[in-house]
Formats: structure tokens, sequence, C-alpha cells
């Protein structure tokens, strides 16, 4: 199946990026909806297509990805209002990690998954060449279909089943938000001691560039890595003073002990 022009259904982050590289590659992209419809018309203006706030406006296209790029909690909902676009050459797909490709399967013949698995912000270009994008569908045609577009927008094309991308979800949880959610810890003690975060970035960025080259694994470093119970039992009585802090430091702290069969 080719598929020749895209709908984006969502005008956020990920409409966003995705809306822009499908456009410098060639792609046609027909419509941008958004329940805001002031949303929809700035995407569309950078995408140069019309824009609309309606979901019984968007008009059945031959060839078309409908794609939803909305928060998960939307996606069914907006789903089930799209039956009338079902047809022969249109595919319904989402683009979560975690949503499974079936909750769309009774609105549209033709459903799939199209999924980037990086953290996009519309404000913030991304390298797409190695970006990967994971798709997969019930229907080899429409997988077939899903994978030759996402080929045109990246190098890393991948198909993945929804068990597949589910459990690369819980993984990406971890990598990004987790440990960008320790990073706003780590900015939180240093700010409440008068110092700047800037003196940790570089820390951070030695971490990442690490994390390219080795196995996380080889590289832990850290008094909970060597078994330093000294050192462990001197933060954790600092963090007193931060009780949520401190359990999460303690959780963490034994979770690096039994991955490396330390006792604590």
């Amino acid at each position: 199946m080719l598929l020749k022009q895209v709908v984006l259904i969502g005008a956020g982050n990920v409409a966003w990026r995705l809306g822009l590289r499908l456009h410098e590659q060639g792609i046609k992209i027909a419509l941008v909806f958004s329940r805001r419809i002031a949303n929809a018309q700035a995407l569309a203006g950078e995408l140069n297509c019309p824009a609309t706030d309606s979901l019984d406006k968007i008009p059945a296209l031959d060839n078309c990805l409908y794609l939803l790029a909305i928060s998960d909690d939307h996606i069914a909902t907006v789903a089930a209002g799209l039956g009338h676009l079902n047809g022969p050459g249109r595919v319904l797909a989402h683009t979560s990690g975690a949503v499974s490709s079936r909750v769309i399967a009774g609105d549209f013949d033709q459903t799939g998954v199209f999924y980037p698995l990086q953290t996009l912000s519309r404000d913030r270009p991304v390298n797409f060449e190695q970006l990967p994008v994971c798709v997969y569908s019930a229907d080899p045609k429409v997988q077939d279909g899903l994978l030759q577009l996402a080929s045109r927008i990246t190098q890393q094309a991948r198909v993945i089943d929804d068990e597949q991308r589910k459990k690369l979800h819980v993984a990406a949880v971890f990598v990004n938000n987790f440990s960008n959610h320790l990073f706003s810890v780590g900015q939180q003690i240093v700010e409440a001691e008068g110092l700047s975060f800037d003196l940790l970035r570089p820390l951070i960025a030695e971490t990442a560039a690490k994390v390219m080259e080795q196995d996380p694994k080889d590289m832990q470093t850290g008094p909970a890595r060597r078994g330093d119970q000294q050192t462990i039992l001197a933060h954790l009585q600092y963090l007193q003073k931060f009780p949520e802090l401190q359990n999460l430091y303690r959780v963490i702290s034994h979770s690096l002990q039994q991955m490396y069969h330390l006792k604590p």
C-alpha cells in the first residue's frame, strides 16, 4: 500500500515535529485538525495546508494516512468519531508508545501505529535521520505502507508489534522521563544550598556521552555501586530535610546494590 498524503489529527508537540519532517521530505500534508482552531492554523500555516476544528470536516482522501498525534487518553474517543472516513486506501494510525493498535481497530478497517521513539517539542528541532520510528499493523499491506512512509523520514524505521512496543515504552520512561526527574531533583538540592544547576550540566553531558558508547551497566559509578555504606548514610542524613528525596535515594541505592549483588 502506498500512502501519498497525511491528515494530522492533533497539533501538539508530536504533530508539529512529525508534520514538519514529513513536509520536508515531500510528503503532502492534506489537513491539520485540532479542537483549538488557532493551534491547527498555526501548524497548517507551516505546512501550507488547510486547518479545521471539526472532525466532520475532515475529508475522505485516497491513499491517505489519518495520523492521531494526540494524548493517549483521547485516542479511542477521537477515533470513534472518524468512522465516516473508513474506506479502501485509508489508514488510521496513532503515534502512542503505550496504546495498543487494537484500540482503534473497531473504527477503521485498516489501522496501525506510527510511533516516533523520541521526546519531541514543538520549538526544538531533532535529527530524524537516526530517530527510531516504530510501525505496526495487523494487516501486512498496511504495515508495509507505514514502513515505507517511515523510511522516507528516518533511517531507523522498524516494525515493532504491540507487545514489544509496550515494553519498549516502559524502558523509554526509565531512560527519559525518570532520568529527567532525577535531574530536577539534583537541581532542587543544589538550589536549596544556593548553588547553580550549571555546575551539574557537564556531569550530565558526560554521562549521556558515555551511554552512547558503552553498556550503562558497565559504566556505573558512585557510592551504591562501590558498596560505600559510610557515604550512603551521610547522604541519607543530609536528606532528612527532604523526606521524599531521602526515600527516593534509599530506593535507588537499594536497586543499584541488588543489580551488582552488593549487600546493603
